[in-house]
C-alpha cells in the first residue's frame, strides 16, 4: 500500500478579510518513520546554522523581520560570542534603542516577534546603516534558504510537491467568518492532494497546524469531518485515504517548521504575483523550490475557479476570476474534471 505525508501550514492573517489567505504546505510519499523524521531535521538544522544562531526555529515570518537579525547580532554580542567586524555599528546601534532591556526571547536566540518589528522599525528611522546592515543580513539567509529545500528534495527518493488553498475573503459574496475561510482553504488542500494523486490509493497522512485558532482565539474546528466531506466529495477519484494523524496545537516538528516557510513563501508569490499560470510557476520555482505542478497545478484558489471544478458555475465563469493564474490553474484541470463526469 503506498503512503503519503502531508504536512500543512497557514499563512496570511484567517481573520483579516482584505488579506489572501492561504492552508499551504508540501507532500512526500513513504511513511512517517524514524528515516524520514531524520532528513528533515537535518534540513532544519541547515537552516538554522545558515541563520548562524544554534537554536533559533526556523520560522519564517521571523526570518523575514529586519529586527530579527538585528536583535540576534546584539544578543552574540552579550553573550561574548565572535562579532563580525561590520556588525559592531549595528550592535551598538541596537544597544541604543531604548527599550532594548524589555525585549524578550521565545527561546535562546528567537526574539519575541513584536520586539523584532518595533526594533526594526526604530533602526530604520533612527539608524537606517544599521537597519541596512540587518536588511542585508535577512537577505543573505532567505537567499539560503532554496538551497536548503533543493537538497532536501534531493535526498528523498520520491519527489515532494507544494500544495495550497488561497482564498481570498472579500471576494467570496458572502458574510465573512474566519473559521469558514479556512475550513475552504482547508478543504481545497485535501481535494488537490486526492486529485493530484488519483487512482493510487493507498493512505495520506495528513499533519495540520492549527496553531492559527489558539493564535486568534477562534473555536478548535473538526478538521475529521471536514476531511470526511472530502473524501465524500472524491470517493470516485480513487485516491489515497485522507486520515489526520495527532498534532498537539503547539507542535512544531520538522515537517511542520517546513511547511511554516513554504507557506510563507508561497503565499507571498500568490500575493505578488498577478499573471499567468506559467510564470506564477517559474516564481515558485525559484523561492519555494518544491513543484506546484505534479504534473497539474497543486496550488487551488477559492470562489469561483473552486465553484467551476465543482460544477457549481459554468466554466465561462472563470473570465472574470482574478488573478490570471487562479483562472489557469482551473483551466488545467477541466479536461481530467469533464472527462471523469463523461
Amino acid at each position: 500500500m503506498r503512503i503519503w505525508q502531508v504536512f500543512l501550514d497557514e499563512s496570511g492573517d484567517v481573520t483579516d478579510a482584505r488579506e489572501r489567505f492561504g492552508v499551504i504546505g508540501w507532500v512526500v510519499e513513504g511513511y512517517g518513520n524514524q528515516h524520514l523524521q531524520g532528513q528533515l531535521d537535518e534540513a532544519v538544522d541547515r537552516i538554522v546554522r545558515q541563520c548562524d544562531r544554534s537554536s533559533l526555529p526556523a520560522h519564517q515570518a521571523h526570518l523575514n523581520q529586519v529586527g530579527t537579525h538585528a536583535l540576534v547580532a546584539w544578543k552574540r554580542a552579550e553573550k561574548e560570542l565572535a562579532v563580525a567586524s561590520n556588525d559592531r555599528a549595528l550592535v551598538a546601534a541596537v544597544n541604543s534603542w531604548p527599550s532594548i532591556r524589555k525585549v524578550g526571547w521565545e527561546s535562546m536566540w528567537r526574539p519575541r516577534f513584536e520586539d523584532a518589528k518595533a526594533v526594526g522599525r526604530w533602526l530604520r528611522q533612527h539608524h537606517p546603516a544599521a537597519y541596512g546592515r540587518a536588511d542585508a543580513k535577512r537577505e543573505e539567509v532567505n537567499e539560503k534558504i532554496p538551497g536548503v529545500l533543493r537538497a532536501l528534495a534531493g535526498s528523498l527518493g520520491r519527489p515532494p510537491f507544494a500544495v495550497a488553498g488561497f482564498d481570498d475573503g472579500m471576494q467570496r459574496g458572502v458574510a465573512f467568518d474566519p473559521k469558514t475561510r479556512y475550513r475552504a482553504a482547508f478543504e481545497l488542500v485535501l481535494e488537490r492532494v486526492v486529485m493530484t494523486l488519483r487512482g493510487q490509493g493507498g493512505v495520506a497522512w495528513v499533519h495540520a497546524s492549527t496553531a492559527t485558532f489558539q493564535r486568534h482565539k477562534l473555536a478548535y474546528p473538526d478538521l475529521n469531518a471536514w476531511a470526511g466531506d472530502v473524501r465524500k466529495r472524491l470517493d470516485s477519484w480513487r485516491g489515497p485515504q485522507i486520515t489526520l494523524a495527532k498534532v498537539l496545537p503547539n507542535e512544531r516538528k520538522s515537517g511542520l517548521k517546513l511547511a511554516d516557510l513554504i507557506a510563507n513563501r508561497l503565499r507571498s508569490v500568490a500575493t505578488q504575483h498577478s499573471g499567468d499560470w506559467r510564470s506564477f510557476v517559474a516564481e515558485s520555482d525559484k523561492r519555494v523550490v518544491f513543484p506546484v505542478e505534479a504534473p497539474l497545478p497543486t496550488v487551488a484558489h477559492a470562489g469561483t475557479a473552486a465553484g467551476v471544478l465543482r460544477g457549481e458555475a459554468r466554466r465561462d465563469a472563470l473570465a472574470s476570476v482574478r488573478p490570471a493564474w487562479a483562472a489557469e490553474q482551473a483551466e488545467r484541470w477541466l479536461p481530467v474534471i469533464e472527462e471523469g463526469r463523461s
